[in-house]
């Protein structure tokens, strides 16, 4: 996949536009707030999550319940009202279309932070608080939005953003950023709820903090969180083995 650009690509420009997809959709054009119909947002995010595409694999997603010639003449319709209110915004070349190299998008942003912290080990109290700041602020991935390709997206966003923020903690932790890395183990808990790793990441902040007490009760309330969820279910061996000297 091809992402489109990062602050840190811009060289300090300003960008032409700014997406945000966390939380609720938002789009801003030359600093101010941009309304678009329902299929733009929508043409917009699979450009973002997805990267360049071919015209006629957009329209096909985005309109798969018409006929071909339909949802090109749709998509027609699309790029034809973007370029009309805001040019500059998409690229287009070889029969494939893009997001300009000039739009920042939020999920770009964290996707990249998180790569970063995965394929390197990093030990800068500045480079993990900008890691903290990217992970552990945005809300889900477009709230409220049930396309299938969507929810593909979601599902891939979360993991990777949840296993980067797992090892964050640790980091922190060794960084002796106690505070920090309760922030980012809490972030990936209310992620994942279900995730067993995401709740020992937790108990390694409240055990470094020398709270062995509430290490405990994480481990009840993930037992409620599976027989409330599940219907049964019982923390494993590796979770229960953290308590062991406590």
């Amino acid at each position: 996949m091809t992402w489109t650009t990062t602050p840190s690509d811009l060289g300090g420009t300003e960008p032409l536009a700014e997406l945000s997809l966390f939380g609720s959709w938002q789009l801003r054009y030359r600093r101010a707030p941009l309304s678009v119909t329902i299929g733009a947002q929508r043409f917009l995010v699979l450009l973002a999550l997805q990267g360049r595409q071919r015209r006629s694999y957009v329209a096909g997603t985005l309109w798969p319940e018409v006929l071909d010639t339909v949802a090109l003449k749709r998509l027609r319709g699309v790029l034809w009202s973007l370029r009309r209110r805001c040019p500059g915004l998409i690229a287009a070349e070889d029969g494939a279309l893009a997001l300009s190299d000039a739009v920042w998008v939020d999920v770009h942003e964290l996707v990249a932070s998180a790569t970063a912290l995965l394929e390197r080990n990093a030990h800068d109290p500045d480079a993990l608080l900008a890691h903290l700041a990217v992970l552990a602020n945005p809300g889900e991935l477009l709230v409220g939005w049930y396309d299938e390709w969507i929810t593909l997206e979601r599902t891939r966003i979360n993991e990777l953003r949840i296993h980067a923020l797992e090892v964050l903690v640790d980091a922190l932790l060794f960084a002796g950023m106690r505070v920090q890395a309760s922030r980012a183990a809490s972030t990936a808990v209310e992620l994942d709820p279900l995730r067993e790793s995401t709740h020992r990441a937790l108990m390694r902040v409240y055990l470094a903090e020398g709270n062995g007490a509430l290490a405990r009760r994480q481990v009840h309330r993930y037992r409620a969180i599976l027989h409330s969820e599940l219907g049964s279910g019982e923390p494993t061996e590796e979770m229960l083995a953290l308590l062991a000297p406590h």
